[in-house]
């Protein structure tokens, strides 16, 4: 399945003075390879609402559409870790950018995980995709729940 670019679903960072920072909450995936990605409201998480792979089987997969500047960008995800998280793969165009083990023993509704030294080499309209890839072996199920993505232009 290819990226189409869809606006309701694409952020563009040339909306936000020259690509600085772009922040966006996962509502609606730009397109599904595999599972069902649905929003839901949870007043524990800080920004309220976030996104679940609701069918939380090992391979779900959606993509979203982001235009990135060029320059190096520090990547944060608001997420929750709780047992039953699984362990989310980070694309942008085909390339891994970062791995996250969801699960901890104890639920966090507010964790908040940072890759940085992400260098885009070319500002262009690049493809976002999320997987779940496994799951850390105290996990009980393979559930992603995504509150934020952003990146912060650090250079």
């Amino acid at each position: 399945m290819g990226a189409v670019l869809n606006p309701s679903n694409s952020v563009d960072m040339s909306l936000l003075g020259g690509g600085a920072i772009v922040s966006f909450t996962p509502l609606k995936p730009v397109g599904v390879v595999q599972g069902t990605w649905v929003n839901t409201t949870n007043s524990a998480c800080k920004l309220c609402n976030n996104m679940i792979n609701s069918t939380h089987s090992d391979g779900d997969e959606c993509y979203f559409n982001i235009m990135l500047s060029q320059g190096t960008y520090t990547l944060q995800v608001n997420h929750l870790t709780n047992v039953d998280e699984g362990i989310l793969k980070i694309y942008l165009d085909a390339v891994l950018i970062k791995t996250i083990d969801l699960y901890s023993g104890s639920g966090n509704y507010n964790a908040l995980t940072e890759e940085t030294g992400i260098i885009i080499t070319s500002g262009k309209l690049y493809k976002l995709t999320l997987k779940i890839n496994g799951k850390n072996a105290s996990s009980n199920n393979h559930y992603c729940q995504l509150q934020a993505i952003t990146f912060l232009k650090t250079a």
